[in-house]
């Protein structure tokens, strides 16, 4: 089916409400990186449009939480159905310039994970300077601006390091150090972590371990999938948003299907 076909039927699907019965028991997180209509050809952003239609189309179709709140939810073993939760990952200027202000206009909650050795730098990771992308990052005043507004933050390491390639003492460096320089920013104890190069094979049970024996309450993933009652925090799945997706109901479609192919 293509991205056409698809954006009908999960309009339909949505719009009818279908979409709750087809997915229950069944919830969503959903992973950004930019909204930056300058990088709309980038895989990894959206175009300010998209993310505004992505806000407010969600607000109406999906119970918008937070992650402390889906944690809460999984850990007591209730109902997760039709929950949504919004992340975004590394740290780009624009989660605060622009996500932020969409987000509050449609009053949904969001956990920025913050790749912290980036944090006020001009670094251009691989993957910018392959796309010709002037990478701009939120300082530090920006990142705590995000906590005083009400978001969640995450630890994303220290150099946005793909730890499976790293020593056990390497990977608990980027890992602690990401957390430590949350904590001494804004004041509070940072719980949750993503992992950097989200794929399947970039994690393992060493590093979940690490995780867990550090104290933080979750491990997210980006390869795609859904999260169910009886799901691991320290393994839940996220489905990343990118220019892949058509439009929003091309997004909605595709998670009905995960749903109901139980990915």
């Amino acid at each position: 089916m293509n991205s056409s076909l698809k954006s009908m039927a999960g309009r339909a699907l949505l719009c009818s409400g279908l979409h709750r019965a087809m997915m229950n028991q069944t919830a969503a997180i959903v992973a950004f990186h930019r909204v930056d209509d300058a990088a709309a050809h980038d895989p990894i952003s959206v175009p300010v449009p998209a993310f505004q239609s992505f806000c407010r189309l969600v607000s109406r179709h999906f119970r918008v939480v937070a992650l402390p709140e889906l944690l809460a939810r999984l850990g007591d073993g209730k109902d997760v159905s039709n929950r949504l939760v919004i992340t975004f990952d590394d740290g780009y200027a624009d989660n605060h310039e622009t996500a932020a202000p969409i987000l509050r206009e449609y009053g949904l909650p969001a956990t920025f994970f913050i790749a912290t050795d980036l944090i006020g730098t001009h670094t251009q990771p691989c993957w910018d300077r392959k796309a010709g992308i002037r990478t701009r990052w939120m300082t530090w005043e920006q990142v705590r601006d995000l906590h005083r507004q009400g978001f969640e933050l995450g630890a994303h390491t220290r150099t946005h390091a793909n730890l499976n390639a790293l020593s056990p003492a390497q990977a608990r460096d980027e890992v602690s150090g990401s957390r430590n320089a949350l904590e001494d920013a804004v004041g509070a104890t940072i719980r949750w972590f993503s992992y950097p190069f989200g794929g399947r094979n970039d994690f393992n049970e060493d590093l979940r371990a690490l995780v867990t024996d550090m104290g933080f309450e979750c491990c997210l993933s980006c390869h795609g999938g859904l999260v169910r009652p009886g799901d691991s925090a320290i393994n839940l799945q996220r489905v990343p948003v990118n220019n892949y997706y058509r439009d929003f109901w091309h997004f909605g479609a595709a998670l009905v299907q995960s749903s109901r192919l139980g990915q």
